[in-house]
């Protein structure tokens, strides 16, 4: 049976002694939920939020990753570079990457995947619509050639080496004029496709790959979510800004 997971991605927010405390509160809230939990900093709190980790269940991710191990890659983060600093998940294709840096390139996302498989890291690869794009009836399209590029030449052994996240840009709330509320009848169609599609791909593997979902996860709604069939966990941005709050939505998603 898969496990379930929650992932708070913290994107370009906090300072250390925010992160620090964060890390310290999520930890201890969560800490009998039965969840997997997961926690990305921005890049420079990964030490920060490692130490204060040690010996707690809760693991540390990354908000995404270079394809190549070492290089003249100014600004860039490796595989190995983050595998030191103890991160086992990292975060690949999120919408804000695709939508402010140009990461519209399905097969460098597929390098990166590689690349995190590579290192025995876990990509979670995202992928969604905009909205003009959900109005034109073309969700399944997008998601199609995101998933079939996207995972172009991506093998995996076993179904927990990759987890994929549907994340609409219209749900998302830091892509200010295109946020819609999503309801848990949005996501149940699209789910069973990405099921469907992971299966095509993988076999036996694709019932057990974990499907995740992000966009305005919160505590009123994580429940409804959590209940649409192939839907594993969430990706939670603002509301894991709060470690009161996420620790609630992960204990209501234990409650599934």
């Amino acid at each position: 049976m898969k496990s379930k997971i929650a992932m708070a991605n913290w994107k370009m927010h906090g300072d250390r002694a925010t992160w620090r405390g964060l890390a310290r509160g999520i930890a201890n809230g969560t800490a009998t939920s039965g969840v997997d939990v997961v926690i990305c900093p921005p890049y420079p709190a990964l030490a920060d939020v490692e130490e204060t980790l040690k010996g707690t269940s809760v693991s540390l991710g990354a908000p995404n990753v270079h394809q190549f191990d070492k290089g003249a890659y100014t600004g860039e983060v490796s595989a190995p570079i983050l595998k030191e600093f103890g991160c086992k998940y990292v975060i690949i294709g999120h919408s804000e990457r695709r939508e402010y840096f140009g990461e519209n390139n399905n097969l460098d996302l597929a390098e990166k995947i590689r690349q995190c498989i590579r290192h025995d890291l876990v990509p979670v690869y995202c992928v969604g619509e905009t909205w003009q794009q959900r109005e034109e009836g073309k969700t399944f399209t997008v998601l199609d050639e995101q998933l079939l590029d996207g995972l172009n030449d991506v093998y995996i052994s076993m179904p927990d080496q990759l987890i994929v996240a549907y994340e609409p840009v219209w749900a998302i709330s830091a892509l200010i004029g295109e946020r819609k509320k999503p309801t848990a009848d949005d996501l149940k169609e699209v789910f069973r496709y990405m099921r469907q599609a992971m299966i095509a791909k993988y076999g036996e593997l694709g019932h057990d790959i974990r499907l995740i979902y992000g966009g305005s996860v919160g505590e009123s709604n994580v429940k409804s979510f959590m209940e649409v069939e192939g839907l594993n966990g969430v990706l939670v941005g603002g509301a894991s800004l709060d470690d009161k709050v996420f620790s609630d939505i992960v204990q209501k998603i234990s409650e599934v």
